[in-house]
């Protein structure tokens, strides 16, 4: 996944950058390892979360960002993460059953706001959205902020508030067992109530 050797090139290049610096030479050989196992670590919780999807919106720089908050005839629900974040990685399974779920009605996106080694990617964006903890996700409608959740995993949260804003699917899915559908419940007592009158039905 692109966005798995991403993250995992951040962390290696952040860890091994702050190693450099607290370590002497002759430590960085076993901060090496450390971070080595660090990365095994992060590539089981990244495979494991899946961050690929087609119906999330990835976008790279604040100019993305900007163009399609302008642009966007649908509310805009956008997941601000640190690159590297394991709490930022929890989330990514629940963003992406809402990409799948509002498609059409609702543009779900990410956007790295913070490199793993803290350095924040848009200062502007930083400023603008008050952005403390990681995740934060911000619901954007007719380009103003509606809603947020800093740090929040119940994807119910979500769907309250999408619901309101974005109105309920126009396809709703069909039942495959069950109970029966009240019309069809009904329809056979009818029927027989029919097909019992004199001359009505029959041969």
């Amino acid at each position: 996944m692109v966005c798995l050797t991403e993250t995992v090139m951040g962390w290696e290049k952040g860890l091994l950058l702050n190693a450099s610096r607290v370590v002497s030479l002759a430590g960085r050989r076993r901060a090496r390892f450390t971070v080595l196992g660090l990365l095994t670590w992060a590539v089981a919780v990244l495979a494991a979360s899946g961050c690929d999807n087609s119906n999330v919106r990835v976008i790279n720089n604040e100019a993305e960002f900007r163009a399609l908050i302008d642009t966007a005839d649908k509310p805009v629900l956008v997941d601000f993460f640190k690159g590297g974040c394991a709490s930022c990685m929890f989330l990514d399974g629940t963003i992406n059953s809402l990409g799948d779920e509002y498609k059409g009605r609702v543009i779900v996106a990410r956007f790295e706001l913070m490199r793993f080694w803290l350095e924040i990617r848009s200062m502007p964006l930083w400023k603008e959205y008050r952005v403390g903890l990681y995740p934060t996700v911000v619901l954007i409608v007719n380009g103003k902020e509606q809603k947020r959740w800093a740090m929040d995993y119940g994807i119910d949260n979500y769907r309250k508030v999408l619901d309101e804003v974005a109105g309920p699917p126009s396809e709703k899915p069909v039942a495959t067992g069950g109970t029966a559908p009240a019309n069809l419940a009904t329809a056979k007592p009818q029927a027989a109530a029919t097909a019992a009158l004199p001359g009505v039905g029959g041969m």
